[in-house]
């Protein structure tokens, strides 16, 4: 009876710490985006605002690239990048930055290295660039662009309905 009720207390034990574990991998990376302002003022478009992340799960030969963009149907204007990258990549990324003829090209304006999934990154994202008046009806949208010994996953999403944010006039 006794050896019965012990068996019966771990398999308990373990059933009920099943989805505690569960939970935790089941985790996925989350990115919210917040506070989006875009300010025109004379000849430069103004965007500003906030990004929190989470969950973000890199080995350290892994990188996550965050592109924004503006689109519309025949222009597209791309933002400064955000990357997150496992301290390895990073490394290989240096060396190629510093070996290449076109570095500038790659340098992402906010990066992250040494990831680690259990912290949060919130930061205020801010860029500039010229205006045009095709921006007055582009789509902002987001690239994550999840690279891993070679491979490339790619997962566009638009942030904004064609025309759907508001472009304020700065002083």
């Amino acid at each position: 009876m006794k050896k019965r009720n012990v068996h019966m207390f771990w398999v308990a034990i373990f059933l009920f710490a099943l989805p505690i574990y569960g939970q935790e991998a089941d985790k996925e990376l989350a990115i919210r985006i917040s506070d989006l302002r875009t300010v025109y003022r004379e000849d430069s478009l103004y965007i500003h605002f906030r990004i929190r992340t989470q969950g973000i799960d890199l080995r350290t030969d892994q990188r996550l690239l965050l592109e924004f963009s503006l689109n519309s149907a025949d222009r597209k204007a791309v933002l400064p990048t955000v990357l997150y990258s496992g301290k390895l990549r990073a490394r290989y990324d240096r060396r190629y930055r510093l070996l290449s003829v076109h570095h500038a090209m790659h340098t992402p304006s906010y990066q992250f290295i040494g990831v680690d999934k259990r912290h949060i990154y919130d930061f205020d994202y801010k860029a500039s660039l010229p205006y045009g008046k095709w921006m007055n009806q582009a789509v902002f949208s987001l690239k994550q662009i999840f690279e891993t010994n070679g491979r490339v996953e790619v997962n566009e999403q638009r942030l904004s309905s064609e025309g759907g944010w508001k472009i304020e006039k700065g002083k």
